[in-house]
């Protein structure tokens, strides 16, 4: 037998699934409901918003981390044999600003009401690169009712170990009130949305069909680059990636982030009234578009594949009437070129987590898992 190390792995793994996803849409589609054990935040199956995992241990045992958008909190979760366990709670913000986040507060945003409120977080998407799990919060306005919430418009990430456990910047494993110190947070993003081509002339609008508010529900983190998927707005059939440095969104200091700070807009072709609902990465580079309604909820989610400048964009999983709706998280369990395996979350309680497999026939590149 002979063993490689994992990163050539990575590279087999990205090349044979380059060329599976060429062939566009899927061959066979598997999917089945996860059960939920203990219940996220108390409540039913899900009523989440979005996820990412990370492999633990030497079975298919996965470490993760999910988001709901009324609390100022994520939950840590272990997937294993057909089962999603919620497990500890770790707060991401407090009940007024933390004097620690990094950047200026966000001062000009034109929502309609303007609030004094540092209530949920918001919180719409989760990713993982190495060694922090982000959550991003929605940055924008409140949908009916236009409020401004300053908790609203933070990124947030929490460094773990490879098993998926807060840790300090030593490394030494955090526990019970210690837990917080795994967090930081930062603000600068609202200095580079208004800067997005396009899309950024709708930051602090409402999110409606007429006014087409910008507001993030997915992200996806590649090294040092950041993508963020915009649910809204959706022009021309086009929704929108943000394309940043993650490492000057954290900067140390309250400096705005500088006008020489990257900020790239990557228009994806997804159709009337599509938007972005998660992203989640692919060894070979590319993202996986979980889409949805931009402004509504009744839209069967679809799943689309894009390379990170936004050429070759592929409908992997179309929109089928049958599927369900108000699909809002996504993230890889493993990817090789036979086969990608996914979660989806979805925001109904009454709504089991999904366990997607989709499956290619008749490519030829050796079949290696992310794991």
């Amino acid at each position: 037998m002979v063993m490689i190390g994992w990163r050539a792995a990575l590279c087999i793994a990205g090349a044979g699934l380059a060329a599976a996803l060429a062939q566009a849409a899927a061959d066979e589609i598997d999917v089945t409901d996860y059960e939920v054990v203990n219940g996220f935040y108390g409540l039913g199956p899900a009523d989440l918003s979005g996820i990412a995992c990370i492999p633990v241990g030497q079975g298919k045992a996965y470490r993760c981390l999910a988001v709901n958008d009324e609390t100022q909190t994520a939950q840590f979760a272990t997937v294993e044999d057909g089962k999603i366990e919620a497990g500890e709670e770790i707060r991401l913000i407090g009940e007024s600003p933390d004097p620690e986040t990094v950047g200026p507060r966000p001062r000009s945003v034109p929502c309609r009401r303007i609030t004094e409120d540092f209530e949920e977080f918001d919180g719409e998407g989760v990713a993982y690169a190495a060694p922090y799990f982000y959550v991003v919060g929605s940055h924008g306005c409140s949908r009916k009712k236009g409020k401004f919430r300053l908790s609203t418009f933070i990124l947030a990430r929490i460094r773990v170990d490879q098993e998926g456990r807060p840790v300090d910047a030593a490394g030494n494993v955090l526990t019970g009130s210690q837990v917080h110190e795994a967090v930081e947070t930062t603000y600068r993003l609202s200095d580079l949305l208004p800067r997005a081509e396009e899309a950024g002339a709708y930051f602090g609008e409402e999110l409606d069909e007429e006014t087409k508010g910008l507001n993030i529900e997915g992200i996806a983190v590649q090294g040092e680059n950041i993508f963020l998927g915009l649910r809204a707005p959706s022009i021309g059939g086009r929704a929108f990636i943000v394309h940043a440095n993650v490492d000057e969104l954290f900067k140390a200091g309250r400096e705005p982030a500088p006008a020489t700070a990257l900020v790239e807009t990557i228009p994806v072709a997804l159709g009337p009234d599509v938007g972005i609902r998660d992203l989640a990465p692919l060894p070979d580079g590319r993202l996986l578009i979980l889409a949805g309604a931009a402004y509504g909820d009744e839209m069967p989610y679809s799943i689309f594949v894009v390379d990170s400048t936004g050429a070759n964009l592929q409908e992997l999983l179309p929109q089928e009437a049958d599927r369900p709706t108000r699909a809002e998280g996504m993230t890889v369990l493993e990817a090789t070129d036979k086969e990608i395996r996914l979660l989806i979350l979805f925001d109904k309680a009454d709504r089991a987590p999904q366990d997607v497999r989709i499956r290619h026939q008749d490519t030829h590149a050796p079949s290696t898992s992310i794991r």
